[in-house]
């Protein structure tokens, strides 16, 4: 399936890869006495087996666009 002619010139390369430039980074890079230790997680104050109680239904109490106006 070669339909190129040989020749003698060398092969041709690629161009090299350069990384382009972006945004700086929002914060700066910390040096390892500035690193800051994470909080602990705060223990979960619902137990597992809790079940909400049912929501309660409420009429829209606003006139839209959809809703004709009370009391004109």
């Amino acid at each position: 399936m070669d339909q190129w002619k040989k020749t003698n010139l060398p092969l041709i390369r690629p161009p090299p890869y350069k990384t382009q430039p972006r945004r700086p980074k929002q914060s700066r890079n910390k040096e390892a006495s500035e690193v800051e230790v994470p909080a602990s997680v705060p223990p979960n104050p619902i137990p597992p087996n809790y079940i909400s109680p049912p929501a309660k239904l409420r009429r829209d109490q606003s006139n839209g666009p959809s809703r004709p106006a009370r009391g004109r």
